[in-house]
């Protein structure tokens, strides 16, 4: 594993917030160039390590000009020198075009992470997402310009049929494949919304089947699940992210950007003003529990699991209870079983209280 720093940028600017989204964006059809020059300004005062992986999320990224994406990636290689292993670029499907992937691929990006959330329309309206009438053939452009596809999908919504979306995955023939379980947050459109009647909720049992259905559907076309909602053809994996499960030193740059030191957690604020003005960031440091605490909690939504002390070890042995028949204890690695994914949160809840982290 790389002892490297992963990068993150964040752009917090969407053309419009989608219902279900609680993550901190601003609603905009093109991104200030003054962020740019805060983002700069950031690189400068936390610039100087190697990172080895770059990934450019939001919001929407795919809203910032060619222009800005070559200064960008201009000021990335200016203060985070070294190699680049992963360069990714979150991008909207409506954004795909000719010269937007000629642009991305000339400023360096070697891998392309798409928010579709769902192929089907009927889903897209439950999310409110945009719609998008050519997206197929917008995907196969991406496909065709970029070795490493990723496509972010969600499951969770009432009535749905996951083999539909596999249908078109299929002939997308995506590397990596991102599918999330849809949270309803407090206070989103969405919310409100089921709160009035005017949309249904999944209950657990049906997203629990939605999620068995979508393993199945993308193990027979050759997907490997090594986290609990990231799928991947052999080698393909998400560098960037597996810093995050592993725990290992990412940087956050942008505002509502978090990263981890080694020693302490940062966070920047969510508040565009406050972090234009380069105010409002706070560090949190971590003593040996907290930071044993998150490992766990991380490196068990991987398929591989985590590797325990000699104490925690013992201390599982002996204590482990209704929880022996979720859990893979061999030697000191700790994981998973396969069927138990979907209860993961409650399992690893369980974990941290044995070990009393």
């Amino acid at each position: 594993m790389s002892l490297e720093n992963g990068l993150y940028i964040h752009i917090p600017f969407c053309r419009r917030k989608c219902d279900y989204c609680a993550f901190y964006s601003e609603e905009s059809s093109s991104v200030p160039d003054s962020y740019l020059d805060a983002l700069i300004r950031e690189m400068e005062e936390k610039g100087g390590d190697a990172a080895d992986t770059l990934y450019v999320g939001g919001g929407t990224p795919s809203l910032l000009s060619c222009s800005q994406i070559m200064r960008l990636m201009a000021a990335t290689e200016r203060f985070f020198p070294g190699t680049r292993r992963e360069v990714t670029m979150e991008v909207n499907p409506e954004d795909i075009s000719p010269q937007k992937l000629s642009c991305l691929k000339e400023a360096g990006f070697n891998r392309l992470s798409v928010g579709v959330q769902s192929f089907s329309e009927k889903k897209r309206r439950y999310l409110g997402r945009r719609s998008v009438s050519d997206m197929e053939e917008r995907l196969l452009l991406a496909r065709e310009a970029f070795d490493n596809l990723s496509v972010d999908l969600i499951f969770g919504i009432p009535g749905e049929d996951v083999r539909e979306e596999g249908e078109v995955l299929g002939r997308i023939d995506p590397d990596h494949i991102s599918w999330y379980d849809l949270k309803v947050e407090e206070g989103t459109p969405l919310q409100k919304r089921i709160d009035r009647g005017e949309a249904a909720e999944a209950g657990n049992d049906e997203e629990a089947e939605s999620y068995a259905k979508l393993v199945a559907e993308l193990e027979t076309r050759g997907y490997r699940r090594y986290e609990i909602s990231n799928f991947a053809r052999p080698g393909y994996e998400s560098l960037h992210n597996l810093k995050y499960w592993h725990f290992t030193p990412y940087i956050g740059l942008g505002a509502g950007a978090s990263g981890y030191t080694g020693r302490e957690m940062t966070r920047n604020p969510d508040d565009l003003a406050l972090y234009m003005s380069g105010e409002g960031s706070a560090r949190q440091r971590l003593g040996t529990k907290e930071k044993r605490n998150i490992e766990v909690m991380m490196g068990l939504r991987l398929e591989e699991g985590i590797t325990l002390t000699e104490a925690e070890t013992g201390i599982l042995e002996h204590s482990l209870g209704e929880l022996r028949s979720f859990l893979k204890l061999e030697g000191r690695q700790l994981s998973l079983v396969p069927d138990a994914f979907f209860i993961s949160n409650t399992l690893i809840l369980g974990v941290l209280e044995r070990l009393g982290l």
